[in-house]
């Protein structure tokens, strides 16, 4: 694993990242999936999201971490580049965002449209982050 391939693709990847996330947020603005939720929730929710707090937690738990496995496991997936970023973001996906989104709504009441929206937004997040690392990986 090289260390300076490591910290480039974080750094890199992390400006499509914030862009995505910028744009989930005017998403949600307009869509309203929020709708039926608690209205404590969804105030705090909008207000933490650009906290320097928050924007670390997720640089570190939506790119670091996964852009270390990535380096780690690089060397056994068939593909390279971008093919094998955005396989790993699909199998990020399918292994961590699309079970989470299934199950919590069976313990905690969510709109569907909320469901809908976070898994869209997550799934472009994973497949353009994964991209942008496994073309800096094939360098």
């Amino acid at each position: 694993m090289n260390l300076s391939s490591l910290i480039k693709a974080i750094l890199i990847a992390s400006i499509p990242f914030q862009i995505l996330r910028f744009l989930a947020g005017v998403t949600e603005k307009y869509l309203k999936p929020f709708e039926g939720i608690h209205s404590e929730m969804v105030e705090n929710s909008f207000r933490s999201r650009w906290s320097l707090q928050s924007i670390v937690l997720v640089e570190l738990l939506e790119i670091a971490l996964p852009a270390f496995f990535f380096a780690l496991i690089l060397p056994f997936i068939p593909l390279s580049g971008i093919k094998a970023g955005i396989f790993f973001g699909i199998f990020v996906f399918f292994v961590g965002s699309m079970p989470q989104m299934v199950i919590i709504p069976q313990s905690i009441k969510l709109p569907v449209n909320f469901v809908i929206i976070h898994l869209f937004w997550q799934i472009l997040k994973n497949l353009v982050v994964f991209g942008v690392i496994g073309a800096i990986y094939r360098f």
